[in-house]
């Protein structure tokens, strides 16, 4: 009993140990608009808002890569939205327009927050009977304690938005939530991969 309880809560700390060593994402919310009848999309123009040329860039091209792997036409809003341009419906629509882009998908950052998280402590000793001094104390000298701790952990939370672009009506939006991600390649290539998954779940892409 003692044995399986202490390999329990040495599995539980390689767990955790893990967890926080990989970027994690989850969608905590996803809408779509039971009206559309659109069907697969064809095109879109991904836009990342960020202050960081660079990030924006990695972004829009790497969701862009995932789409044209499902036979989407889509373009990175980079090209037509430069740096330093602001960004805004007149903005987003003309830009989506000229690319012939019939959707736009808005990613945007909603907060990162901080939590720690308490590991209670581990305990591991010998049952024996206590009905003799030395017996008593034997048992009490192997009782053995791994004190608690904590684990810092960061979440990092996006609200992305699929639009189309004639009518500007919001087609599919998703909250995610990723835990500690240790890159910003890290970050989107697990959003990527949850957001392109919904959205075929959901019967806009094959």
């Amino acid at each position: 009993m003692n044995s399986t309880l202490k390999l329990l809560g040495s599995l539980f700390v390689i767990f955790l140990f893990f967890l926080a060593a990989c970027a994690s994402t989850k969608l905590t919310g996803v809408y779509k608009d039971r009206n559309y009848a659109g069907g697969y999309l064809k095109s879109v123009m991904i836009v990342g808002v960020s202050d960081n040329p660079k990030k924006r860039r990695l972004f829009e091209d790497t969701f862009a890569e995932q789409f044209k792997k499902t036979g989407i036409e889509a373009f990175s809003g980079v090209v037509v939205i430069p740096e330093g341009k602001k960004l805004n419906k007149e903005t987003l629509k003309g830009a989506a327009e000229n690319l012939g882009a019939e959707t736009v998908l808005v990613t945007h950052l909603v907060g990162i927050e901080e939590k720690e998280i308490y590991v209670p402590p581990s305990y591991d000793y010998m049952s024996s009977r206590h009905d003799r001094l030395g017996t008593y104390y034997y048992s009490v000298h192997q009782y053995t304690q791994t004190p608690g701790y904590y684990i810092d952990h960061k979440y990092v939370r996006l609200e992305s938005n699929l639009y189309e672009t004639k009518t500007e009506k919001l087609i599919w939006s998703a909250s995610s939530e990723t835990l500690d991600p240790k890159s910003v390649n890290a970050l989107i290539e697990s959003l990527c991969k949850k957001v392109m998954k919904s959205l075929k779940t959901n019967n806009l892409i094959k």
